[in-house]
């Protein structure tokens, strides 16, 4: 009976088959597909017998089967097949080159929205093979393999491929840090079920057993849900291990503010009660508030407070008693200030504290101020003089300017350039006080401290540095990362600074010792916005990958990640409670996030139109704008903390601010669409 069954069976194989032949005619599929097909049909009827002998005859087996006939008495199992038949390509030099340029063109041609998370094993993938080319004594095919696949990759990963194409012959490997690192540590992804199987049919269908082995052996993947957006895992290798990772992040972190200083204190009561005597509650909830949350004293030094100090605490006050509540029921009004016919030069913008002074930075190697408040912009040395002046132009850098930073109290403005120079600026004269000399290449941003003694600088030379306006030379010199300092933000209570980079992490650095306290590993691009809130507990990064990152700096883990972006973020901004954060960026609208609520993801939108260009240092960034336009076609995630989208018309953002009443102020260029 069983005879006749399995006779039954091949004759219904046999014509399925020869029906699969004819109504293929002309079809691109290959004959061992069809004789998959046929394999299927009859392993769903449990034909065993008849699976048996169409496998045979069409010499179809399995990787099980298959690994015990190369290798007799072996344990039949996937990796020691992959092991066998990768070590018997490893003898031809040219698969190396075939394997991966079959990967990288199914990869084009995957499904959409699985193709961001597909395409990031490309990088890691392709170093290794490049690795191990130079390792067996390959290195003329080694760089031939790098010169074909270079541009195709350094639009993504322009720093480490830089770092790859500097290794050349096999002493390299031991010579080289970043090698050393790539062959000690697993490349972490996230990916999701799916998407995973996708890779692994594909590798083992087409045969590709050294890029299977790879995988298997030098990626850590992570399998998420239906969205890959799983907390808590860390993304490439950033050259830190995970226990020293966890040791570092929990090191004890001071986040309270300070206690105001007694004498101040009662300086500003006095002027309260001459001034309005209802805001004497408001300052005092204010302490209640600093005295609850108080540790210990500001640890970094700071000048004697003045009158001038004390009116400003005073206008502070004031700002304090007209703030507007905000919530998911109450967004923030946001005034945009645009600026027209830039011709693509414009690569940064700042706002002083009391919206009376708005400052640019040019590649013509020049600032220009507006006066926001309609008021001319007059010269004290020449006050004499009547001048309808709206906006003034500060000359006095040799490269393009990159970064701009108002001091608190409005007096001063710090200005970063590519010449590698960071200059001081007095308002009062509008001309250039002091030039801080120190690092070797541009330096891309600059933050002023909470209290205005201090300010900060990112550079290309990996590091950041803190200055004084009182000396020409640096404080501290923070250096860890491994790519360039893209942007920095001081903690409110002074004794921290965060900085983002290139090499895809957030670091926060102990401002008194130079110690790398924290280290935020989640971005799967370079980082090019930090905010923190008010109370200094939380801060958000963001950058090309377009997603914004909330962290809980006293952990040191990922709360949450906030999808709806379909280009970089240039900017984001807290409100005064630390309940609403807004986020701008090169895809022409203006965010506004609710911090608090649970993360989850939406519906799917479809993506708007793009400008496609300017932006911040858009020379630098432009070759990875053309790797991000590429994917603007795909689905965008929305999460449902996105409150509101403020689109412009066509004027990419590049500064968000929030001022101390909760107006949401934005800022940048008009590019007209070609």
């Amino acid at each position: 009976m069983a005879s006749s069954n399995a006779t039954a069976a091949t004759a219904a194989a046999a014509t399925l088959a020869d029906s699969a032949h004819l109504a293929g005619g002309e079809s691109s599929a290959s004959q061992e597909q069809l004789d998959r097909i046929v394999l299927g049909y009859l392993k769903r009827k449990g034909y065993r017998l008849a699976e048996d002998a169409f496998k045979r005859e069409a010499r179809l087996q399995t990787l099980g089967e298959l690994s015990c006939e190369l290798q007799p008495g072996a344990d039949a199992s996937i990796p020691n097949y992959v092991l066998y038949y990768s070590q018997t390509e490893q003898g031809e030099p040219g698969v190396y080159r075939r394997s991966f340029d079959g990967l990288r063109r199914w990869l084009d041609t995957s499904l959409d929205m699985y193709r961001p998370e597909l395409r990031a094993t490309l990088f890691p993938v392709f170093a290794h093979v490049y690795l191990e080319m130079l390792s067996k004594g390959l290195a003329e095919e080694a760089r031939e393999f790098m010169q074909a696949n270079r541009a195709d990759l350094e639009d993504e990963h322009p720093a480490e491929m830089q770092k790859l194409g500097a290794i050349t012959l096999p002493q390299h490997l031991q010579e080289s840090e970043f090698a050393q690192m790539l062959l000690a540590e697993k490349y972490n992804l996230r990916m999701t079920g799916v998407a995973l199987r996708l890779l692994v049919s594909f590798l083992l269908d087409q045969k590709h057993m050294l890029l299977l082995r790879v995988v298997s052996q030098r990626l850590n993947i992570q399998v998420a849900g239906d969205h890959a957006d799983s907390t808590g895992a860390d993304i490439g290798v950033v050259g830190q291990t995970g226990m020293q990772m966890d040791g570092l992040n929990q090191q004890p972190v001071q986040l309270a503010k300070s206690a105001t200083n007694a004498a101040f204190r009662e300086e500003v009561e006095r002027a309260l009660q001459q001034h309005d005597a209802t805001l004497k509650d408001s300052w005092r909830e204010v302490r209640r508030c600093t005295i609850r949350s108080y540790r210990r004293g500001l640890l970094t030094p700071l000048p004697i407070r003045t009158t001038f100090d004390v009116k400003q605490e005073v206008e502070r006050i004031k700002d304090l008693a007209k703030q507007i509540a905000l919530g998911p029921g109450a967004l923030p009004s946001i005034c945009c200030y645009t600026v027209h016919n830039t011709n693509d030069s414009l690569n940064c913008m700042a706002f002083s504290d009391d919206l009376s002074t708005m400052a640019c930075g040019f590649s013509e190697s020049y600032v220009k101020l507006w006066s926001l408040t309609g008021q001319p912009l007059r010269d004290l040395e020449r006050a004499r003089e009547t001048t309808d002046a709206h906006c003034r132009k500060l000359i006095g850098h040799s490269g393009p300017v990159f970064g701009a930073s108002f001091s608190p109290d409005g007096r001063f403005l710090v200005t970063a350039s590519e010449d590698s120079t960071a200059r001081l600026w007095s308002l009062d004269t509008y001309s250039n006080v002091v030039c801080y000399r120190g690092h070797n290449y541009p330096v891309w941003d600059v933050e002023f401290g909470p209290y205005g003694t201090y300010f900060a600088t990112a550079s290309h030379d990996r590091t950041a540095r803190l200055w004084s306006c009182e000396h020409p030379y640096p404080l501290r010199v923070f250096a860890g990362h491994l790519s360039d300092v893209d942007c920095l933000r001081f903690h409110p209570n002074s004794r921290y600074l965060l900085t983002g980079s290139s090499d895809q992490t957030v670091r926060m650095w102990d401002v008194q010792h130079g110690q790398c306290v924290r280290i935020f590993k989640d971005h799967c691009a370079p980082v090019t916005a930090l905010a923190t809130s008010m109370d200094g507990r939380l801060a958000a990064s963001a950058g090309a990958d377009k997603i914004i990152r909330l962290w809980d700096l006293g952990s040191g883990n990922l709360i949450k990640r906030l999808h709806g972006h379909e280009a970089c973020v240039y900017s984001l901004s807290f409100n005064a409670e630390g309940n609403i954060l807004c986020s701008g960026g090169a895809d022409n609208v203006v965010r506004v996030w609710d911090v608090v609520r649970e993360n989850e993801l939406r519906v799917p939108q479809r993506p708007s139109r793009l400008s496609g260009k300017g932006g911040p240092r858009s020379a630098v960034w432009s070759a990875r704008s053309k790797a991000q336009s590429a994917l603007t076609q795909q689905t965008i995630l929305c999460s449902a903390d996105l409150l509101g989208s403020f689109p412009t018309k066509s004027t990419p953002i590049y500064r968000v601010q929030f001022t101390r009443r909760n107006l949401a102020v934005v800022g940048g260029a008009f590019m007209p669409h070609a």
